[in-house]
């Protein structure tokens, strides 16, 4: 796909910085153009230019639907406190979930401090599970 040569009109190739037929320099420069002010008869754009966008970590419902504005430690101590039930994972959801505590702690902005307390509590149900556990391994193990 070639484009017409400003001065004498031939075909000229995208990467070419010369014209091949009479040797004219066709290297492009952009100029822009200012930007048109909006119509004052939108509400909406008026709406959007003075008011400044809110933080999406900011909304309630936003902030359950999605992990935003939330402690790393606290979505981890969430989840592993789910699986704490199944045994293994049981003592890091505690742990996940002590970390996401001192987390939130030290940045007053994070949130996710139920799921850290749910971690840490689903743990402490988890533990047992994966004492017996543990002990069913060791104890098949020196058989």
């Amino acid at each position: 796909m070639s484009f017409p040569c400003p001065r004498c009109g031939g075909g000229v190739e995208p990467q070419a910085y010369l014209c091949g037929h009479c040797g004219a320099d066709v290297t492009v420069t952009a100029t822009f153009a200012p930007r048109q002010s909006p119509p004052s008869t939108n509400p909406y754009w008026q709406q959007s230019l003075n008011q400044p966008q809110a933080d999406i970590g900011q909304d309630p419902a936003m902030r359950m639907l999605l992990p935003v504005g939330r402690s790393m430690w606290a979505i981890a101590a969430g989840y592993l406190g789910l699986f704490s039930l199944i045994g293994c994972a049981a003592p890091f959801a505690i742990f996940c979930g002590i970390m996401a505590l001192r987390d939130i702690k030290q940045h007053p902005q994070r949130h996710g401090k139920g799921r850290a307390i749910f971690g840490i509590v689903m743990g402490v149900i988890g533990l047992p599970l994966f004492a017996v556990l543990v002990i069913g391994i060791i104890g098949a193990a020196s058989r």
